[in-house]
C-alpha cells in the first residue's frame, strides 16, 4: 500500500512526559514538530497512568543547590547504580534537576507542601536523603503536560511505528501505521525516541497498555546500541477479584504479614532468628522494588519461588511480583543522542543515566533533563541542516499481525516464568529458544515486541551474576569481572 507522506524538522516518537519536554525544547529550537504517539499525546504512558496516582522527582533547587548537597546526590545515584550508571550523564542529571523542577513549576505543576507552605519532601527507594518532591495529584500532571504541549506546537498524529528510516548510516524518520491502520512515511531530519519501557512484555504489570518496549527493538534494529537491559525493577504486590495493587511496606512489620499455605508465617520461616528478621524487614522498608543488595532479597525470593502466600492486610489476596519499570535502554550520549547519528531518545526507552537500582523519583527527573537535551540537540540539528534535501526513502515492506495479541501472551508468559526476579541459566535459554521460534518474517508490531523480548532475555543470559535488580539463582554473587554495563548491539 502507498503510504502517506509527512515531512517535518523533528519527529518525536512517543506522548508521554519525555516525549512533550523534547517537542518543547525541540519548538522552541525553531524547528518543525511531529509528535507520533499510539496514545493521547500529554496523558499517555506511565508518567500519566500509575497504580498509586502520582510521582515524586528528585530535585535540588535554590539554596539547596551546594556544592556538596550536589556531589551527595550523585552519590545517591551511583551507589544505586552499583557501578552500571554512566557518570557523565549522571552529572548532567544531578546539576540540570532544579531547572527541570523549576520549569514544570513554570507551566503549571503543582507539588504537596505543608502546612506552612513548605514543599513536602521524601527519600525515594535507595535514596539516603529527602530530596523528592511529591505531585499534588494525576489531573494536575496531566494539565501541566497539556500547557507544554500546546506550547511546543507540535502537530499530532495518532499512530505508531514500526521501523526506524535509515539511510547511509543516519535515521531520517519512521514508518509508521496512522490511528486508521493506514501506512505513514514520516521524514525527518532528526528523530527523538520517547516510547517508555516495556515493563508491558511481562504477564503482570503496573504500566498503561501500550508500553511493550517496542522502542527498544525500533533503536535496534536500527543499528543503535542499548545498555542495561536485564535491570527491571520489580514490586511487591497483591492481587484479588481480578485487581491488584502494591503492598504497603510497613506491613511487613507486623505479625503474620505473609501467610503461607499451611499457614504458616513466612518471614519466621525465612528468618528464625528475631534479629535477622527485623534486620531484612529494616532494608526492605527502604526501597519499594526488589534488590539482591541487602538480606531483603531472602523476602522476595521466597514470595518468587512459593505458590499462594497471603497478606496479612488482605487475607484473600495473593502476593506476587509485578514489573514496573526498566533501568536500561537505548545508549545515549550528553546530548541525548543515540550511536545512530540523527536518533535521539530520552524517558524510559534511553538508558545510561540508570544502573542496576534506580533511586525513586530519578526517572520522572530524566524524562525532562534529557527530553530538554534531546529535542534540543534534534532541533538544533534540524534547523541546521533545513536546507538540505532530505533522502529520497521508500516504504518498507510491512504487515500487521493477527495473531499480535496471540505472540503477545506468549512473550508474558515466557519472560514472567523465566525473567522475573529469580533467574537460571537453562530457564534463559530455553525462553530464547522459545523466542527465536517465533520470529516474524516482516516488520510488525508484533516483531517488535519479540525483538525486545529477545534483547531483555540476552542481558539477562549475559550476566552471569547478580547485581542489584538482577538476580541469578545459579549465580547468587556479585562478580567484579562484570563490573561494567553490558551493550547490545544489532548483531552483537
Amino acid at each position: 500500500m502507498k503510504a502517506e507522506l509527512v515531512e517535518t524538522g523533528v519527529l518525536v516518537i512517543g506522548g508521554g512526559a519525555a516525549a512533550v519536554r523534547a517537542a518543547l525544547s525541540a519548538g522552541e529550537s525553531g524547528a518543525d514538530v511531529v509528535i507520533l504517539s499510539s496514545g493521547h499525546a500529554g496523558a499517555s504512558g506511565s508518567s500519566f497512568v500509575n497504580i498509586n496516582g502520582g510521582w515524586g522527582m528528585q530535585a535540588l533547587v535554590g539554596d539547596e543547590r551546594t556544592e556538596d548537597n550536589l556531589e551527595r546526590f550523585f552519590i545517591d545515584i551511583a551507589d544505586a547504580g552499583l557501578g552500571m550508571a554512566d557518570e557523565k550523564l549522571v552529572r548532567i542529571l544531578v546539576e540540570e534537576s532544579g531547572e527541570a523542577f523549576e520549569e514544570l513549576v513554570k507551566y503549571g505543576m503543582r507539588f504537596r507542601k505543608d502546612e506552612a507552605g513548605n514543599y513536602l519532601r521524601e527519600k525515594g527507594c535507595f535514596s539516603h536523603e529527602k530530596r523528592a518532591f511529591i505531585s499534588f495529584s494525576r489531573q494536575n500532571i496531566r494539565d501541566t503536560f497539556a500547557t507544554m504541549l500546546h506550547a511546543s506546537g507540535a502537530s499530532v498524529i495518532e499512530g505508531t511505528a514500526l521501523r526506524l528510516m535509515v539511510y547511509e548510516g543516519k535515521c531520517y524518520g519512521c514508518l509508521a501505521l496512522n490511528k486508521a491502520g493506514d501506512p505513514v512515511l514520516i521524514k525527518s531530519r532528526a528523530t527523538v525516541l520517547a516510547t517508555g519501557g516495556g515493563a508491558g512484555l511481562f504477564r503482570d504489570n503496573i504500566v498503561s497498555d501500550g508500553l511493550y518496549g517496542e522502542g527498544y527493538a525500533l533503536a535496534r534494529e536500527a543499528g543503535a546500541e542499548l545498555v542495561n537491559m536485564e535491570f527491571i525493577q520489580f514490586m511487591l504486590g497483591w492481587r484479588e477479584n481480578g485487581k491488584i495493587g502494591f503492598i504497603y511496606l510497613d506491613e511487613l512489620e507486623k505479625e503474620r504479614a505473609f501467610i503461607g499455605v499451611e499457614d504458616e508465617d513466612v518471614l519466621e520461616e525465612i528468618f528464625p532468628c528475631p534479629e535477622e528478621k527485623i534486620d531484612a524487614v529494616r532494608k526492605r522498608l527502604s526501597h519499594y522494588p526488589f534488590s539482591c543488595r541487602d538480606l531483603s532479597c531472602l523476602i522476595d525470593r521466597e514470595i518468587a519461588v512459593r505458590r499462594g502466600i497471603k497478606n496479612v492486610r488482605r487475607p484473600e489476596a495473593e502476593v506476587f511480583h509485578l514489573a514496573h519499570a526498566f533501568n536500561g535502554g537505548v545508549r545515549i550520549d550528553e546530548h541525548g543522542e543515540s550511536t545512530l547519528s540523527g536518533l535521539f531518545a530520552a524517558g524510559e526507552v534511553a538508558g545510561g543515566m540508570h544502573g542496576a537500582d534506580r533511586i525513586g523519583g530519578a526517572m520522572i527527573t530524566a524524562t525532562q533533563v534529557f527530553g530538554k537535551r534531546a529535542g534540543r540537540s534534534a532541533g538544533k540539528r534540524a534547523v541546521n541542516k533545513g536546507e538540505e534535501a532530505l533522502p529520497d526513502l521508500k516504504t518498507p515492506l510491512y504487515k500487521t499481525s493477527s495473531f499480535e495479541h496471540e505472540i503477545t501472551m506468549k512473550i508474558a508468559d515466557l519472560l514472567s516464568k523465566h525473567v522475573g526476579i529469580v533467574r537460571r541459566e537453562e530457564g534463559l535459554r530455553l525462553c530464547l529458544d522459545e523466542l527465536n521460534s517465533m520470529d516474524c518474517e516482516s516488520f510488525s508490531r508484533a516483531s517488535l515486541r519479540i525483538t525486545a523480548a529477545k534483547m531483555i532475555c540476552r542481558a539477562a543470559f549475559k550476566r552471569r551474576e547478580s547485581r542489584g535488580s538482577h538476580f541469578r539463582e545459579d549465580f547468587p554473587e556479585t562478580d567484579d569481572k562484570y563490573a561494567k554495563p553490558f551493550i547490545l548491539r544489532k548483531n552483537g
